[in-house]
């Protein structure tokens, strides 16, 4: 006679092969989160960089020459009025509104600037239009 089933030492390796797995697989997930927050900052900056490029050109091909008028003198506040342009403003551009805590960016200082993880600094300068992470 022959009984179905399994063993004891079956389901014992079935236990320690799952242990296994899980104690590999769990910590790959654990900064999961951090990562992509990570990733969107990044991606923020990138933005940035790619807009300050965007309005260099714009003011070089209008035939500005003149450094004072190159660069925008502020990420969040640009425009011909020098007052709030949606259309030229670097941060609303990237992000879904100007800096804000809901996004995790936070100004810091004049045009310096604490990204979502408060890892890193950026800091822009006007001289030159460079949007540096330190």
């Amino acid at each position: 006679m022959r009984r179905s089933g399994f063993t004891l030492i079956e389901l014992i390796m079935v236990i320690v092969i799952l242990g296994v797995l899980a104690a590999v697989a769990i910590p790959k997930f654990v900064n999961l989160t951090q990562q992509a927050e990570l990733a969107a900052e990044a991606g923020v900056f990138g933005g940035v960089k790619a807009a300050l490029a965007v309005y260099y050109a714009e003011q070089s091909a209008a035939g500005i020459t003149d450094p004072a008028y190159l660069w925008p003198k502020d990420l969040e506040t640009v425009g011909a009025s020098g007052g709030v342009d949606d259309s030229d403003n670097f941060f609303a551009a990237v992000l879904k509104d100007p800096v804000q805590a809901s996004d995790g960016w936070d100004e810091t200082g004049i045009n310096t600037y604490k990204g979502p993880e408060g890892t890193a600094t950026y800091t822009y300068t006007i001289s030159d239009g460079r949007f540096t992470k330190s």
